[in-house]
């Protein structure tokens, strides 16, 4: 990569060497490998500009996000420009990257019913997402895989390799740890090439699957632009040098912001593709909800290897679902009341908070079954 450079007329412009699609725009500044993920990522941060302004009353700040063609593109890549120009960044994989990677890690999905994946911080490798409830898979989301066939499961790559040196029609004997015990799952493995029409579907769903982790990038956004617009109004950078960055602190985003609310703030700014499944998962859900004092007050799931995986998709389906109903009975600039309370470093008690919107009530407890009764009854569909 040659060093960044800062187009200020908001026109696009390609890099001669590297041939690299730019954008300085009035809220984020956007360089990706090619057209094709230039428009896909233009379009994502257009809609997550779009939103911000709908719950904030104004538009972001501006953020820099960079497409990668692969991982080691981006280990490789010098930020400093960005941190001594103060710029909140977001470096992130290409689309390609998604499609091609991913559907080859989603391997045995097909067969299994389930998507593998590695959880970053325990290194195990869990049920990230189930593709298919009529597979005849016993897995659930969350499970942890320990062991296949009595050899323990180390890596992504090396379950594909055991998995694939068994033969179709064999038994599977799976050890997993759910919900904190362990469990002997028995599979047997189908013939690969044999597609019957349930696993043609499944494949199917995996294909969305993907879709949906490469919208995660309004997810993502979401997160930087709400950082940047913390670091606005306080008129001091996360990047000073007598500061931290998020997460340094114990803080899934600014280190101001409770996990809570950063989740609040990034899932409202979400494609609606994710939310969707963010609200059908808290629908179905709803007896494994964390309760509302536990909610505000509990660190990110994510930081805890020992947290089951559902919890972290727990928290944010929450975090989504109680915002949309705090906005419905009152506006959507409510998010940034909040916000703005958050930063100015005053006490903020959420009960004390909840007494100025007049149709919820201020008692958690009492929030918490209008609420509930409120998700039974969502259209997940909607557009909120």
């Amino acid at each position: 990569m040659t060093a960044l450079f800062f187009q200020q007329d908001g026109g696009k412009k390609q890099d001669d060497q590297d041939k690299i699609q730019s954008v300085d725009s009035e809220s984020f500044e956007l360089y990706a490998p090619n057209e094709h993920e230039y428009k896909i990522a233009k379009k994502c941060l257009d809609y997550v500009v779009k939103k911000f302004q709908k719950y904030f009353g104004e538009k972001p700040p501006k953020i820099a996000v960079r497409i990668f063609s692969s991982p080691q593109e981006m280990a490789k890549y010098d930020f400093t420009p960005y941190r001594k120009k103060k710029i909140i960044f977001l470096p992130w994989m290409s689309s390609e990257y998604f499609e091609d990677v991913m559907f080859e890690s989603s391997y045995p999905a097909v067969e299994i019913g389930a998507m593998l994946a590695k959880n970053p911080k325990s290194g195990k490798i869990y049920v990230v997402q189930m593709v298919s409830g009529d597979v005849g898979t016993s897995l659930e989301q969350g499970d942890i895989i320990n062991s296949l066939n009595g050899k323990a499961v180390k890596s992504m790559k090396q379950f594909r390799q055991d998995y694939e040196k068994i033969a179709p029609q064999s038994e599977i004997q799976l050890k997993i740890m759910r919900n904190g015990k362990q469990q002997v799952l028995s599979i047997i493995k189908s013939n690969p090439d044999a597609l019957d029409d349930t696993q043609a579907r499944v494949k199917e769903n995996i294909i969305t699957r993907i879709s949906k982790t490469k919208d995660g990038l309004s997810h993502e956004a979401g997160h930087m632009f709400f950082i940047a617009y913390v670091d606005q109004k306080r008129g001091r950078s996360v990047l000073d040098k007598d500061n931290t960055m998020p997460n340094a602190t114990g803080h899934y985003g600014h280190y101001l912001i409770p996990d809570w609310f950063d989740e609040m703030a990034a899932t409202l700014l979400e494609y609606p593709s994710l939310q969707v499944e963010r609200r059908a998962q808290m629908k179905g859900l709803t007896d494994k909800k964390i309760s509302f004092e536990q909610f505000f007050s509990m660190k990110h799931p994510s930081f805890n290897s020992k947290e089951n995986d559902m919890l972290t998709h727990i928290f944010y389906a929450e975090a989504l679902t109680l915002a949309e109903f705090l906005i419905e009975n009152d506006e959507p600039v409510l998010i940034k009341k909040i916000a703005d309370k958050l930063i100015h470093g005053k006490k903020f008690e959420i009960e004390d908070f909840l007494k100025e919107i007049k149709s919820v009530p201020s008692d958690l407890e009492e929030l918490e079954e209008k609420w509930g009764k409120w998700v039974s009854e969502l259209e997940t569909q909607k557009d909120m």
